[in-house]
């Protein structure tokens, strides 16, 4: 009897690294990001997921554990992100001086199954709670009606992990916590509990 070959579903574009300059707008940032996504010449994102992380020398300390991922998202990455940068995530560069952001888009494609971009969004969120103690700190819900669905296999499982963590050779000085007078403290607190 032979194993079947591990079914490799999901296309992952090369990180996205934005770092904001001091004559950087908003509007500059977002064209980066779309000449970034544009350049990787790839159609069908939008039922992709999305990873944003810190990059710099600190990352976020959760209940569990510490990581660099500040949200998990699914849907059309270019107008997703774009807006992302537009309401929150330009302020992470405000975090510290050395602050940029590094966003992982990946592309879920199982045949028969439209709703697969949403299972590993959900499956994401789940695996980082396990992992970390609660959500990523701008996430604000789990999306439980869409997690356990699907078996990803071995190595799909590891890279799937390995995006959520710090990652091989990465050494942070310091992890971080929102304090009450900070936006995201209320959001950072609820998915701890639930």
């Amino acid at each position: 009897m032979t194993d079947e070959p591990e079914r490799i579903d999901i296309t992952w574009l090369d990180p996205i690294r934005l770092k904001l300059s001091e004559d950087d707008t908003v509007e500059r940032l977002v064209a980066r990001l779309k000449d970034h996504i544009k350049a990787a010449n790839v159609s069908k994102l939008e039922r992709s997921v999305y990873i944003i992380r810190m990059a710099g020398s600190f990352v976020i300390a959760y209940p569990s554990g510490a990581s660099p991922v500040v949200y998990i998202g699914r849907g059309d990455s270019v107008s997703r992100l774009a807006k992302h940068l537009k309401k929150w995530a330009t302020g992470v560069f405000t975090w510290g001086s050395d602050t940029s952001i590094e966003i992982r888009v990946l592309r879920p494609s199982r045949k028969n199954r439209p709703d697969y971009f949403k299972n590993v969004e959900a499956d994401l969120l789940e695996m980082f709670s396990a992992r970390f103690g609660g959500l990523p700190l701008i996430n604000k819900r789990y999306e439980h009606q869409y997690e356990g669905c699907v078996d990803y296999g071995t190595s799909q499982t590891a890279k799937l992990n390995q995006a959520i963590g710090i990652g091989k050779g990465n050494r942070h000085k310091w992890a971080i916590k929102p304090m009450p007078s900070n936006p995201h403290y209320d959001t950072y607190f609820r998915g701890e509990w639930e």
